[in-house]
């Protein structure tokens, strides 16, 4: 049996030499070459795991109560409003009434938005820091859920995905109809600040049984104004308990600085106010000035439409579009006219309103003045942005 199991081996042995002998050499291949490419997208394994992901799904956006996308976003703690742009950051800024989302306080420019997977269109008027998605334009009864990915993806999607992705994502099979009625209403004293939301959409077709389905969505928003002088704690721009100081030097009467006059009228400083803590002086303060705003008058107006054909082999055909107009009205104080904003106004010796026995207390009679105005009598600045998207 041992002298079997040997001859055996030698004959597999010989065999195994012949196939080597056989074979085409292999040390002519050329060498691996080892690329690195950064910034691109890779498939990688999925031991190392996906990036952190929050999803809202619809029962959970109807539980939250919000009744914009705006309001939804910032019932996110990754959304930070430090970075982001609201309706009430209008009041004496350019903003141009857009709602912007900010992850990780980075600001809309940077926090790319998307609709079904699918870019938006940035917004027109990115200056003074607004910039990104108006999210006004997305129906809240539109969605169906709200993918966050909360680290950033900038080598997917580019430089404006520093902060992370928002997508929502739009109902596709919905039958059927809905509507709701919103109102809320301060429970502080004095009028204005109530807002208004009526939503509403309907769909009809089943994909799998009539091959189609057609989906429309509106909403319309109705927020009223509120001034500030009509809440207690923003009557006025001096808090000194929390260091505020929001009070100018551009005065009505006005403030003549050549010779340290200062107000003529003064202590009657009346539309403007004197705060004996702040020194004996006569200050404009916009909190109390009548029709100045805390809240705009904001209305907004938004619709989708979807329509998917279902076609066999499981591929789908959609056409989808969305529009909104948002008209915003915002009041802040009259104009400021003075030299340290770049309008010197002077008053002539010749003027009926020169006040000579002032200018005679303090040495300067028959110079012309330097005169800081505010302008009360020509009213309030009064600014409405339009804003249509599609």
């Amino acid at each position: 049996m041992k002298r079997l199991s040997l001859a055996t081996m030698r004959v597999l042995g010989a065999g195994i030499a012949g196939a080597l002998l056989t074979q085409p050499v292999l040390a002519q291949q050329a060498p691996r070459e080892k690329i690195e490419v950064t910034g691109s997208n890779i498939k990688r394994v999925d031991v190392e795991g996906p990036s952190p992901i929050l999803i809202l799904s619809r029962e959970e956006i109807e539980r939250t109560g919000a009744t914009s996308a705006y309001e939804l976003m910032n019932l996110v703690a990754a959304n930070n409003s430090a970075g982001n742009i609201s309706f009430a950051s209008t009041i004496g800024a350019l903003t141009f009434s857009a709602n912007t989302a900010s992850l990780r306080g980075l600001q809309g420019g940077r926090t790319l938005v998307l609709l079904n997977g699918k870019r938006l269109n940035s917004f027109s008027g990115e200056i003074q820091g607004v910039s990104g998605v108006n999210l006004s334009t997305i129906p809240l009864n539109a969605i169906e859920r709200v993918e966050v990915l909360l680290d950033g993806a900038s080598a997917i999607y580019g430089s404006d995905a520093i902060a992370g992705v928002i997508n929502f994502i739009v109902r596709k099979d919905y039958t059927g109809a809905e509507a709701s009625v919103y109102y809320g209403a301060p429970t502080r004293s004095g009028n204005g600040g109530e807002q208004t939301t009526l939503k509403g959409s309907f769909g009809f077709g089943d994909l799998n049984r009539d091959r189609y389905n057609v989906f429309v969505a509106a909403q319309w928003d109705k927020q009223e104004p509120l001034e500030q002088r009509a809440r207690s704690f923003s009557n006025s721009s001096v808090r000194l308990d929390t260091g505020l100081v929001g009070i100018s030097g551009t005065t009505f009467p006005a403030f003549v600085t050549t010779g340290g006059i200062g107000n003529p009228g003064f202590p009657d400083c009346a539309p403007s106010t004197y705060f004996p803590e702040l020194g004996e002086r006569c200050f404009y303060d916009p909190a109390r000035q009548a029709g100045v705003q805390s809240i705009p008058d904001l209305e907004t107006g938004n619709i989708y439409g979807a329509a998917t054909i279902q076609f066999s082999g499981g591929l789908q055909a959609y056409f989808t579009g969305n529009y909104m107009q948002s008209k915003n009205n915002f009041v802040i104080q009259p104009v400021p006219i003075a030299d340290i904003f770049g309008d010197t106004i002077t008053l002539p010796a010749t003027s009926p309103f020169y006040p000579t026995a002032a200018a005679i207390a303090a040495g300067v009679n028959g110079q012309p003045l330097n005169v800081r105005w505010r302008a009360v009598e020509n009213g309030n600045c009064d600014t409405t942005d339009t804003n249509d998207q599609w």
